[in-house]
């Protein structure tokens, strides 16, 4: 989601460049200008970070509210599993050589990029340091002063030709990867499930249904969704699922900043046996007052390795401890520990939403293969935890409730 932000920055670094080419024209008029002009070295020095920086630093934020990690999905400590085995060899044969003949064609654009930024800025040190030593270099720029011209603009504009070029083969690796491995994945992991890149209604209900649990009470205004899974995990469970991002901007122009309030995979499971009453299970981090609004109070388990982890809250704690079983606990406690990453759940009524601690999930390593079944298990995974949790809960609410 963040990387809709390397777009914006990526545009920006076009607007500078396109001010680069034009200031170096216009400083041409005497051969000692551009060499001397410190606002135009700064002007390609600022671009270029900005560049850089949108494709090092995924998330770029001035604070954080949230004190719980976000975290890639661990698949070191999985068991083998014959069933994903057998579907990860079925879409790696079904997609893996049309998603290697646009690998392929990415490798020597990134090259020719990569190439092209190391001349343009070897170009403007060079530049830099015979400003230093003029009288030595003198000579050379006088037997080259077309070459000086003409270089540095060909090869700023030479990078952006290629980098649009490289930015639409890559979109057609991403749209290929999510339209076949990711669809496949999800359905075959429970074949309930579809996968849609542009299915906004699911965005916007898992954000209404995000509203409604109030995992915590920091305050966004700014949010996105992508990447949506919904169908029936049973056949009276439905699901919505989606990475949502959040984020509360504060102030405005020169003074604002933003904060990050949660960037993560959120599911939510509409269908249970109607639960009478609200339970939290919240992260040790994220500690509820004793008094707020909702009327929760904390209720202490039987189960150390669980509260080492997950605090509970409810509006009614004897209910609580019937729904939470030992075997729930067991189960939520191996999950976070196996898979590495923190979750919360809200059940009310006949709901159950899930929010999970996620670096970006759904996305292809292009340019590291040996990874990619890391990656697909990772979401064979996620979709199974979903699934077991919800069941789990539906199943033991219903008996509670009889």
């Amino acid at each position: 989601m963040k990387r809709n932000i390397r777009l914006i920055i990526s545009l920006i670094f076009l607007a500078l460049a396109l001010g680069i080419v034009y200031m170096y024209s216009s400083l041409f008029k005497d051969l000692a200008e551009p060499l001397t002009s410190t606002g135009f070295i700064w002007y390609f020095v600022i671009a270029f970070g900005i560049f850089i920086l949108s494709y090092l630093i995924p998330v770029i934020v001035s604070a954080r509210n949230s004190n719980i990690q976000n975290k890639k999905i661990s698949t070191e400590n999985l068991n083998e599993d014959t069933k994903f085995e057998m579907i990860y060899t079925e879409i790696r044969d079904k997609y893996s050589e049309d998603l290697a003949k646009i690998r392929k064609g990415l490798r020597p654009v990134t090259i020719i990029a990569t190439a092209l930024g190391v001349v343009v800025a070897g170009i403007f040190i060079w530049m830099k340091v015979a400003e230093t030593n003029l009288e030595k270099h003198l000579e050379f720029i006088i037997e080259n002063e077309t070459l000086l011209k003409v270089g540095p603009v060909v090869a700023v504009l030479l990078f952006f030709v290629v980098f649009f070029f490289y930015s639409n083969k890559k979109y057609d690796y991403d749209k290929k990867y999510k339209t076949g491995v990711v669809t496949d994945i999800v359905n075959k992991a429970n074949n309930g499930l579809t996968y849609s890149m542009k299915t906004y209604e699911v965005g916007n209900k898992v954000l209404e249904s995000y509203k409604q649990a109030a995992f915590d009470k920091h305050y966004f205004n700014r949010n996105s969704t992508e990447d949506y899974i919904s169908g029936m995990l049973t056949d009276k469970l439905s699901v919505s699922i989606s990475e949502l991002d959040l984020d509360h901007k504060i102030g405005s122009g020169k003074n604002s900043h933003t904060v990050d309030v949660f960037e993560g995979l959120v599911a939510h499971a509409s269908g249970i046996d109607e639960f009478k009453g609200t339970i939290k299970i919240l992260n040790n981090n994220n500690k509820m007052k004793n008094k707020n609004t909702e009327g929760l109070t904390e209720v202490k388990m039987d189960s150390t390795e669980f509260e080492n982890l997950f605090n509970v809250y409810s509006d009614n704690a004897v209910l609580t401890m019937r729904v939470l079983t030992s075997d729930i606990m067991e189960k939520m406690v191996e999950f976070e520990r196996r898979l590495g990453v923190h979750f919360e759940t809200f059940v009310s009524g006949k709901n159950i939403v899930m929010r999970f601690f996620t670096m970006e999930l759904f996305e292809p390593a292009i340019f590291n293969e040996s990874k990619e079944k890391d990656r697909v298990r990772a979401y064979y995974e996620i979709i199974n935890l979903i699934t077991d949790i919800s069941k789990e809960l539906d199943k033991t609410i219903s008996e509670v409730e009889v």
